[in-house]
């Protein structure tokens, strides 16, 4: 009979792992996101983290927010990351719904003045139903408003306009010649192409 094999103990990779801290950029007060373990720091470059506004700032209120950064580099042993884009979780979306209303969706590709290019989905709800040329009107002032933003603003200043409700506010102040406005909201930006970078 033919000797039997000696079986190889089994290696525990999560003890080869160690964890590794992520912030958020300067422009969110270079908050930490999480931990994250990893065999080396090769294995965190280019992961994207999610966390929301919430768990930067403490303020309840921006819980529906999700935030993505990217990790580009390692700085003082800590991970750093860049902004990719943001979005509202469908939760908060569906609360906004009501009925006997509408709700205008607006998607523009804009390229803020320093040159970064994202793509921006804005919604406005408005108090009662809408007919079909008022709604072109409404997304006619929110392409208006957004790219106007995006000429005059760098894209550090746009991103806090666009997470801290600002940009909505002025939405809903231009959108209200046509008709009411219940709420406006600027609720996903995602980062197509920073400047410098090959199409």
């Amino acid at each position: 009979m033919g000797k039997a094999r000696r079986r190889s103990k089994p290696v525990d990779t999560w003890k080869q792992k160690q964890w590794f801290a992520v912030e958020a950029p300067p422009y969110f007060e270079n908050k930490e996101i999480c931990l994250t373990p990893a065999r080396e720091i090769n294995d965190v470059m280019g992961r994207i983290f999610e966390t929301t506004l919430y768990d930067l700032t403490g303020d309840f209120r921006l819980a529906h927010i999700k935030l993505f950064f990217r990790a580009f580099e390692l700085k003082n042993d800590i991970v750093q990351t860049k902004y990719v884009g943001h979005d509202y979780t469908r939760d908060y979306l569906r609360s906004l719904v009501r009925r006997s209303t509408s709700q205008v969706t607006g998607l523009f590709n804009i390229q803020t003045q320093d040159g970064y290019k994202l793509r921006v989905t804005c919604l406005i709800f408005t108090q009662k139903r809408c007919k079909t040329h008022q709604q072109k009107l409404v997304r006619a002032i929110m392409n208006e408003t957004i790219n106007a933003a995006a000429e005059k603003l760098s894209f550090i200043e746009f991103i806090k306009d666009a997470v801290s409700g600002e940009m909505a506010h002025a939405l809903s102040e231009e959108c209200k010649i046509i008709l009411p406005i219940r709420k406006a909201e600027v609720m996903k930006i995602k980062v197509v192409q920073e400047p410098g970078a090959a199409e």
